[in-house]
């Protein structure tokens, strides 16, 4: 039997996914990704017996090159045997085998399991998958059934099965791959599981939901102003609408009321994350984690306005989003997203095509021609829009800044240019890889200092996104890393296993030393843009919403102090998104928009974890129901409700 599946993005092919198996049961996968430079390479070789694996072997590179080599079988005696990037072990309980690098091979695999048994898979070496049909219907002409599975990732995952046939026709696992008769049908079958995905997620928000209508009052809380940088006394919030109408220590309780008991707690201005790629799961996640605004920083510009759409109507939970328009351009590198564009004549149709829509900047990515940026520019500000992106390849920070940039993406995107070779292509990984150069880097040298002077003269800031390079820099196989180690315990047992290894290829120790070296550097850029004014965005790319508070950690431990983090999270941000007047502080008439937390994060910033409960537009959301029906643990108990 062979299987063949097409991984697309946008709308185009950008990998594939083929599975042959031997009349002795072997299975052999190829699985192959090129996208934005990435991409994991993997080649696969597995034996089930009764559904379970018996073997797996798994050989290639990851996301990022890093190298996979991983190992799975049953002995003789019946123990279970694996070694992998993420751990080793043995057991001899039963389950299905979850690798911790592998193809979206193994979700057809489960589902076939599950459907057998008629009941949840256990999981090596720990959890449970579940697995639950879903209504998809009529798609590319066919009859399409789609099932969910549940409990090995936080994003939704879809097998996708003709639903006359039988036959595998898909797999929907962040990314889509699909039959090649299906292909020219991806955005239908996207937009059809979108709606399914938000469908599903619209009753977990309700679910989490302790008020959405009438008066809510929020009692005995500690309210953190941003602007001053201090934290009150004990004062009642009341809310009506989507709108805060009183605050003081002795207010009157509208009758009726959802009551709040807040028991000292500190109330603080909803979170920003300046860099999110949002879709419905990161959504709900982005509450659960007191993240009540994010800026979308490039995405499927139509399932984007459906998502937000559902949040506006109060059919789904999650952020007010403020959307950037992503321009790239063609090149074999090319990432596919939003505008994908070819001549500066199609860039600038994408600048109006974004500001027809009321997008509030552009996002130019790493295929961009550099002598596109800046009439693309000019016309980005023409149309009332801020500039704002990767450093396109064979360009410097420097170049961009002059050419019209207002904010550059990415503290890697900013650092690249005092380190490479203007012939050397940042649209590969090297964007990464290079990184291990700053560790030797002199910060008082001439150019450091000359585009250090550029932004502060500019007013250009900057998209940091400390907690992503950390994460790629710093993560090595069967290790936790301090970014993980508060959070990893809480997540399903796919998302602990990825997290436990090397994303980046190395030669050595000593290249894996510089890394840790050169991301202190890193840090150091940090405080010293800081110190000299630009203003410094806390912005994750990551959908998990707790790497916003690990973001904020960074720039604290890198030197900036809590209040001072707080306020780039709260109302500098708003003011940057031109919504100040709205929301990032916690005042009489503004957006009822803030969040509960257990202890002081202006003290000691990892207390900003401790999330018991999120007031997004007006509505109360128990951030432990999200997390449990994600099947996370939660970071802190729902405050006590009651009704006045």
């Amino acid at each position: 039997m062979t299987v063949q599946l097409i991984l697309v993005s946008n709308g185009e092919p950008v990998g594939s996914l083929s599975a042959d198996t031997d009349p002795e049961g072997l299975t052999r996968v190829v699985y192959e990704v090129d996208n934005n430079g990435r991409g994991a390479r993997l080649a696969e070789t597995l034996r089930l017996d009764a559904g379970l694996p018996v073997r797996w072997e798994i050989d290639g590179t990851s996301l990022m090159g890093g190298t996979v080599h991983e190992r799975f079988a049953i002995d003789p005696d019946g123990a279970a045997r694996w070694s992998s990037q993420a751990d080793e072990g043995t057991t001899t309980a039963e389950g299905f085998y979850l690798p911790a690098d592998a193809s979206p091979c193994g979700l057809v695999l489960l589902v076939e399991r599950a459907l057998a048994t008629g009941r949840p898979v256990p999981l090596l070496p720990a959890g449970e998958v579940a697995v639950v049909p879903v209504p998809l219907g009529e798609v590319g002409g066919r009859d399409v059934e789609a099932f969910a599975l549940t409990g090995v990732q936080l994003r939704p995952q879809y097998v996708l099965r003709d639903r006359v046939t039988g036959e595998l026709v898909g797999i929907s696992d962040g990314e889509l791959l699909l039959h090649p008769d299906l292909v020219a049908a991806a955005a239908e079958i996207d937009a059809a599981l979108q709606r399914v995905t938000r469908s599903r997620f619209a009753e977990l928000s309700r679910e989490a939901t302790l008020h959405q209508s009438g008066s809510l009052v929020v009692r005995d809380v500690r309210i953190f102003d941003p602007v001053s940088g201090r934290v009150g006394d004990p004062q009642t919030i009341v809310v009506d609408g989507r709108r805060i109408t009183g605050i003081g220590p002795d207010i009157a309780v509208p009758a009726d009321a959802t009551i709040i008991d807040g028991a000292g707690r500190t109330a603080i201005p909803g979170l920003h994350d300046m860099h999110a790629h949002l879709d419905t799961s990161s959504a709900l996640l982005y509450i659960a984690a007191g993240v009540t605004n994010v800026r979308d920083m490039g995405n499927d510009n139509d399932a984007l306005a459906a998502l937000m759409g559902a949040i506006e109507a109060g059919d789904v939970t999650g952020p007010s989003t403020v959307p950037a328009g992503f321009i790239e351009g063609r090149s074999a590198h090319a990432m596919r997203m939003g505008h994908v564009v070819e001549s500066l004549d199609e860039a600038l149709a994408a600048v109006d095509w974004y500001a027809d829509r009321g997008f509030h900047a552009i996002k130019i990515y790493n295929s961009f021609t550099p002598d596109w940026v800046a009439a693309t520019a000019a016309r980005a500000h023409e149309r009332g829009m801020r500039v704002q992106g990767h450093v396109p390849a064979f360009m410097d920070a420097d170049r961009a800044i002059a050419d019209g940039y207002d904010e550059i993406t990415h503290l890697n995107q900013l650092a690249l240019g005092w380190v490479l070779e203007p012939e050397e292509d940042t649209r590969t990984p090297l964007r990464l890889t290079a990184l291990t150069r700053v560790a030797d880097l002199d910060l008082d040298s001439e150019r450091v200092q000359r585009t250090i002077a550029s932004m502060v003269e500019r007013g250009v800031s900057l998209d940091v996104t400390l907690v992503i390079l950390e994460q790629l820099m710093l993560s090595r196989a069967r290790t936790v890393i301090a970014a993980h180690e508060p959070v990893i315990e809480h997540f399903p047992a796919g998302v602990r296993r990825y997290r436990r290894r090397t994303y980046v290829p190395y030669r050595d120790q000593a290249e894996l030393d510089s890394y840790e070296t050169a991301f202190r550097r890193l840090q150091e850029i940090v405080v010293r843009l800081h110190q000299k004014g630009v203003k410094l965005w806390p912005g994750t790319d990551d959908g998990t919403g707790v790497t916003v508070h690990r973001e904020l950690e960074l720039f604290v431990d890198a030197g900036i102090s809590p209040v001072d983090t707080l306020r780039s999270a709260t109302i500098e941000s708003a003011q940057h998104l031109h919504r100040a007047d709205d929301r990032g502080t916690i005042e009489v008439g503004k957006a009822a928009d803030f969040i509960l937390v257990d202890g002081d994060p202006t003290r000691s910033i990892r207390d900003i974890r401790n999330v018991a409960l999120t007031v997004a537009e007006g509505r109360a959301v128990s951030p432990a129901r999200i997390y449990r029906g994600f099947g996370m643990v939660p970071f802190a108990a729902e405050p006590a409700v009651t009704t006045g």
